[in-house]
């Protein structure tokens, strides 16, 4: 294809190709260290202009240079390591569970005994939200199947839901039912309520919607679904790691997470505003 076709949505596919040579395979002979890093030092330069204005919603979560020199230094000692080799690397074991302990904590799920008794709550890392809230889809799926013999899942979801669902729902052999949202941008219980069969596995609903930055009525999606016994995911990759700090300066926050005994499963993007390094999510 000639070069001038070669576009998509995001532009050129090759954008630097007026200062740097494309490199479309394997170089006859290698090139110097201090070359290559140039070029990047020059790309990340340029990229970190577009952003550093303040005047870019979303996208960049960031937690200052100096702060992510100090994660690089970290992912640097492990960059290397491979997590199957638990017995190898134990470290990874130790950082799994203390980060989904802490997260587990945040989200109140410590309390999770008090509505589901001898139940606990737990989790584990990913590679990013999208990991995330396949994993919530994946469990849905699994309990309708164990638990109610459901081989046809479905999840109704709002509008303003991430694409994550729908994704997962492809892989998965799940059925996503859309509903409209408010004049507010929330999910509307009531059209998610007539959406319910005996196929449905779990609502969705958003704490921190990418568009809008809605928190969805999780408190009134909670109570649906206990009334319906099925799932319930709250999807806080963007609000998870804000919302709770936010209630605790003693700002009013509607409660979003475990506390509410409808709440199954929730995504909580550690590498948002948790400020780690892309790409982990809880």
């Amino acid at each position: 294809m000639p070069l001038e076709q070669e576009t998509s949505i995001f532009g050129d596919l090759h954008p630097y190709r007026e200062r740097f040579e494309i490199h479309d395979r394997l170089p006859s002979q290698g090139v110097i260290q201090e070359e290559i890093l140039g070029e990047l030092q020059a790309m990340a330069d340029d990229e970190d202009k577009k952003w550093e204005t303040g005047l870019v919603s979303g996208t960049m979560y960031h937690g200052g240079k100096e702060h992510y020199a100090f994660l690089n230094q970290v992912y640097n000692l492990f960059s290397y390591v491979n997590l199957l080799q638990r017995d190898l690397c134990p470290s990874g074991t130790k950082f799994e569970s203390e980060i989904t302990n802490m997260v587990v904590k945040m989200l109140h799920g410590d309390q999770v005994p008090t509505h589901h008794p001898g139940e606990e709550a737990c989790g584990l890392i990913t590679s990013g939200g999208t990991e995330s809230i396949y994993n919530g889809m994946y469990v849905h799926r699994e309990w309708g199947r164990v638990e109610k013999g459901i081989q046809q899942a479905e999840v109704v979801v709002p509008s303003s839901a991430h694409p994550a669902f729908t994704k997962a729902a492809h892989y998965l052999g799940m059925k996503v039912i859309e509903t409209p949202v408010t004049g507010d941008f929330e999910a509307d219980p009531g059209a998610m309520r007539q959406q319910i069969t005996p196929n449905t596995v779990a609502l969705v609903g958003t704490a921190g919607t990418y568009p809008h930055g809605v928190v969805d009525p999780i408190a009134e999606l909670s109570d649906l679904a206990v009334e319906h016994q099925i799932g319930l995911h709250v999807d806080g990759c963007l609000g998870g790691f804000i919302l709770p700090w936010i209630e605790k300066l003693g700002y009013p926050v509607p409660v979003f997470d475990f506390r509410l005994p409808g709440v199954t499963t929730i995504s909580c993007d550690t590498h948002k505003y948790g400020y780690g390094l892309k790409g982990t999510s809880t």
